[in-house]
């Protein structure tokens, strides 16, 4: 009989500590469904939170159908002053349209068709941070109140200048092979440099001489001559009407390295205008005209080599603007630029280590270095006009100028003569 009641008790005792094991495993996958990364509790605040940002959801778009009854054609700023009525709004991003709960959610999406790009006191710095292009051409403005026409299809690059003084970029991302291609509104008329608008620069499309000790630009008296009247006539009339055109950011380039030219103009790849593409060299004049005028023809935009006027009137506002840390003499004769070896420039000094050796003013790279003499369509009696690239007076003696120096070639296809193409 003891012994009986022993081994019942060890029985007992076996039995209980099963159960305090079974009772840990049940308590721990209890916990773990109540707690785990798909447990009860967290899935039931998900749902919660996402029951909550249905309801500020429907209560935004509820806002915005009051606005819209209320105004008919309600603004941005009138959208958003009936969204903020709605307790739970902490905010609304007149940038982006993005609102903002005060429990930390936020809605995208519900003010894309009340964003003109351009609804800050800077336009320019709004559409950078929309980051998407324009649907149509859009005139729009910097902080100082400078015009600025940007094409469709096109959207304010992400390094853009806030101000037309800073060099605006634009970036084409609609149209196939050029995707990628940057450009820089070169204004004409009255430069604003200030938002007061107390201070100014007139900058007058022309054709310019530019003094070899002080820079001063004077109206151009040589005997070269634009190849094109129609085309020139026409860039006038769109610069007067806009206030300005866009210049290539780097001189023309392209996806794979050129090392040698080609009669046959089906064989040359579509030119752009991206940083680290290649320099497009080993080009002659009149393939130069036609690469340029093809990289836009079917779309509601004019690209076209670029003329003596676009490069003058580009050089004098770069020079009234330079931004350059090192800057030694105005830009048009500034003699410091490109003393490194041509090698180095085969994908233009935007992509030198060495920076002191970078052509840059107002986001232009290359107007006095680069990767060569660049072709536009000013020519003399029998020869084409080139311009950049420092000049050596006296065989390789002294160096005179860059940007400014138009030298005569006969238009063949050579390793250091490329591009620039000009849109309006």
């Amino acid at each position: 009989m003891r012994k009986g009641k022993q081994g019942n008790k060890g029985i007992t005792l076996i039995a209980l500590i099963v159960t305090v094991i079974v009772l840990l495993i049940l308590a721990g996958i209890t916990i773990g469904a109540l707690t785990g990364d798909n447990g009860i509790i967290k899935e039931a605040r998900s749902s919660k939170e996402s029951a909550e940002k249905a309801t500020l959801e429907e209560q935004v778009e509820a806002a915005i159908i009051i606005a819209e009854q209320k105004y008919r054609n309600p603004t941005l700023a009138q959208v958003i002053e009936e969204i903020m009525k709605i307790e739970t709004v902490k905010s609304v991003d007149s940038d982006t349209g993005n609102v903002v709960s005060t429990l930390g959610y936020v809605i995208e999406g519900k003010l894309e068709d009340y964003l003109p790009l351009y609804n800050t006191a800077s336009m320019i710095e709004s559409a950078k941070k929309q980051n998407k292009p324009f649907e149509n051409k859009a005139e729009i403005q910097d902080t100082f109140g400078n015009k600025v026409v940007v094409p469709e299809g096109f959207k304010i690059a992400n390094d853009s200048g806030n101000n037309v003084t800073e060099g605006v970029v634009i970036e084409d991302v609609s149209y196939g092979e050029s995707a990628g291609s940057q450009f820089v509104w070169i204004p004409v008329g009255t430069v604003y440099k200030n938002d007061s608008k107390t201070e100014t620069e007139i900058i007058t499309l022309g054709r310019y001489s530019f003094d070899d000790t002080t820079g001063e630009p004077t109206d151009y008296s040589g005997a070269y001559k634009e190849d094109n009247t129609k085309n020139i006539e026409d860039f006038k009339t769109s610069v007067n009407t806009n206030h300005g055109y866009y210049i290539g950011r780097y001189e023309a380039r392209v996806a794979e390295q050129r090392i040698e030219g080609t009669d046959n103009i089906e064989e040359l790849k579509k030119v752009t205008i991206k940083a680290n593409d290649f320099v497009y060299n080993f080009i002659t004049q009149p393939q130069a005209v036609q690469l340029s005028q093809e990289m836009y023809e079917n779309n509601e935009i004019t690209s076209y080599l670029i003329n003596s006027y676009a490069w003058d009137t580009a050089i004098v506002f770069l020079q009234k603007f330079d931004d350059r840390a090192n800057k030694t003499k105005p830009y048009s004769i500034d003699k410091s630029i490109g003393l490194a070896s041509y090698e180095d420039y085969r994908k233009g000094s935007n992509n030198l280590t060495r920076v002191e050796l970078q052509d840059k003013i107002c986001n232009v790279w290359d107007m006095a270095t680069g990767g060569g003499r660049e072709y536009t369509t000013e020519r003399s009696s029998t020869s084409y006009i080139t311009r950049g690239w420092p000049q050596w007076q006296g065989g390789y003696g002294i160096l005179v100028r860059g940007s400014s120096w138009r030298k005569t070639t006969s238009g063949v296809s050579s390793s250091n003569i490329t591009f620039r193409v000009i849109i309006y």
